[in-house]
């Protein structure tokens, strides 16, 4: 009630039934959108956190990964929300979860999921680089780096002509 005297104070009474009813309740629309935000700045601190210990050629123990998943479905109700390039970090943070947890098959789909969603972002790009590598999963390397060194794909080209005409 107290909710809805400040509204009508604000907005008149006309304008506080055009309202969603559980806004009000829940303290107006600007609040959620707000804790969109601060979920997915979470998860960008999550990610960089992981990718850290990644750098560092640390591993995560099963308490870290049980400890990353609870904080993940904490922020799982925004996730619609998200911008794709929010969703990618979500994917990502997921694909690293497997790897440490001894899931290859799952790591590798997942972070061929988050590429496929956010292909420039390096953050991506460079993870699957190392997963792509570990797992010997040349294939999803080998686009990465055309891309990112297209003169040594040229050359390798040429290197395999030159054999054939030699042949």
């Amino acid at each position: 009630q107290a909710a809805f005297a400040h509204a009508e104070a604000e907005l008149g009474p006309m304008e506080v039934l055009a309202q969603n009813p559980m806004d009000m309740m829940y303290g107006m629309q600007g609040s959620q959108e707000q804790e969109v935000r601060d979920a997915a700045s979470h998860i960008e601190k999550v990610l960089e956190m992981v990718l850290e210990r990644v750098a560092d050629l640390k591993s995560l123990t099963a308490q870290d990964v049980e400890d990353i998943k609870l904080e993940l479905e904490d922020s799982r109700r925004y996730f619609v929300k998200f911008e794709p390039e929010q969703k990618a970090s979500v994917t990502l943070i997921e694909a690293f979860l497997a790897h440490f947890s001894g899931n290859q098959q799952e790591a590798l789909s997942l972070i061929a999921k988050a590429l496929k969603a956010a292909p420039d972002n390096e953050n991506i790009s460079d993870s699957a680089i190392v997963l792509g590598l570990l797992y010997e999963d040349y294939e999803l390397v080998r686009p990465i780096l055309a891309k990112r060194c297209p003169v040594v794909e040229q050359e390798e080209e040429e290197e395999e002509l030159q054999d054939e005409s030699e042949v």
